[in-house]
């Protein structure tokens, strides 16, 4: 509390990032190639990561943008491998399930942002790159 009683609340300060439409449809081929993964293996990490190998240095929203979606795949690897570990005892099976499911939604909730231009923060996911 302050000195007249009242409480003292964060600021929060969003940088905005300016983006054209070329930027944000890559933005959201980041967030959606993680359905990609479904049909062909490792897409889903091989795709974000040419396009922030690509455009990291020319575009700031897909820097924070490729970062993201990959520390996303990272976290969702390491998630499954805990999964089939834990499945020896039945925990395993419907973490994977819950995980399955959040992911998708997280995916849809990237892409949407994305279309917007914005730049989705994935909640619960380790940030291994910077």
């Amino acid at each position: 509390m302050s000195e007249n009683n009242a409480p003292i609340e964060a600021e929060v300060v969003q940088e905005v990032i300016t983006t054209d439409s070329n930027e944000r449809n890559l933005g959201l081929f980041c967030h959606l190639s993680f359905f990609a993964g479904f049909i062909v293996p490792f897409a889903s990490f091989i795709i974000p990561l040419v396009i922030w190998l690509m455009k990291r240095e020319t575009s700031k929203f897909l820097d924070e943008t490729g970062k993201e979606v990959l520390n996303f795949q990272i976290s969702l690897l390491i998630a499954m491998v805990a999964c089939v570990i834990l499945s020896i005892i039945v925990i395993g099976a419907l973490l994977a399930i819950v995980v399955a499911i959040a992911s998708i939604v997280f995916a849809i909730m990237g892409a949407v942002a994305a279309s917007k231009g914005e730049v989705y923060r994935y909640p619960y996911i380790l940030r291994l790159i910077k």
